[in-house]
């Protein structure tokens, strides 16, 4: 089975509207084996499918991928301008054999057969895919910043702790995936390229830990300080002891100077041992003044 394969948005679209992919031929025994290869080739273009309740329509997203038992909500085959009606399996293995030499038309819905119009794309985008609240540029708004921060901390506040900047990245993260996947990755734990940035949360004894390393540190820290100033003081007495010694050395010598000429000015009047000498001199006979 040859086929000329079309991705499309919605239902009604021109298959010319969608993104064209490779012609493909599809072979298999029988017409159940033909469909499980069709669906396997198509299933890497399909999202989760949309569905809607109510009138206005609420529309959501399947939170389970697709199966093959969703074939006919997510394909369809037709031949020129006419749809493959499938009768029974006899049947459509039959019409196939009929058309080997032609090109069948195989159409993917993106995001299944409730999407059918342009209208159903649109409001279904403003519910599931794009952020509500958004800024002129089109991008989430603070406000839906601030909101997916506090979800994310809510949900994990109590296990990871980080800068506030690290919540608003993982935050900015989610919030450029469709609307729809918000939830999911809320639920998760931080993404593997931004685990690094989180820290756990410790628990009673690691805080009380945490608590005596701190203080700890700072009496550490005190210590070392005051260890610090008595070496510098230590250094400062030393300098002045030296320079104490060096005083006392240069005013002995000059004090043994000062002995010296004192000794050489000291008349002898007051200088007892030189009158005791003299004393001790006896007088020689005055024989000149004697009278004849």
């Amino acid at each position: 089975m040859s086929a000329d394969i079309h991705v499309k948005d919605t239902v009604f679209a021109r298959d010319s509207s969608g993104k064209r992919l490779p012609q493909h031929v599809f072979e298999g025994p029988n017409w159940a084996a033909l469909k499980e290869t069709i669906f396997l080739h198509c299933l890497p273009h399909v999202q989760f499918r949309a569905t809607y309740t109510g009138d206005p329509r609420v529309w959501s997203v399947d939170s389970e991928k697709s199966t093959l038992s969703d074939f006919e909500s997510l394909v369809s085959i037709k031949m020129g301008r006419y749809f493959f009606k499938l009768q029974n399996d006899t049947h459509a293995m039959r019409y196939i054999t009929e058309h080997q030499a032609d090109t069948f038309t195989v159409s993917i819905f993106k995001w299944g057969n409730h999407v059918s119009t342009a209208t159903d794309l649109q409001t279904f985008q403003e519910q599931c895919i794009f952020s509500q609240a958004q800024d002129r540029a089109g991008a989430a708004a603070e406000s839906a910043h601030n909101e997916m921060i506090r979800r994310l901390k809510e949900k994990w506040g109590m296990t990871y702790t980080s800068y506030e900047a690290n919540w608003r990245m993982w935050a900015s993260r989610i919030l450029k995936l469709p609307v729809y996947q918000h939830d999911m990755h809320v639920a998760n734990p931080p993404p593997e390229i931004m685990l690094h940035l989180f820290e756990p949360v410790p628990n009673g004894a690691q805080q009380r830990n945490q608590s005596l390393q701190r203080s700890m540190t700072v009496a550490l820290d005190i210590v070392d300080s005051c260890l610090d100033g008595l070496g510098s003081l230590k250094r400062l007495v030393s300098d002045v002891v030296l320079r104490i010694e060096a005083d006392e050395s240069t005013l002995s010598t000059k004090r043994r100077v000062i002995e010296g000429f004192l000794q050489e000015i000291t008349p002898i009047a007051v200088r007892p041992d030189l009158i005791d000498l003299l004393r001790s001199i006896p007088n020689a006979d005055d024989e000149e003044h004697i009278e004849a």
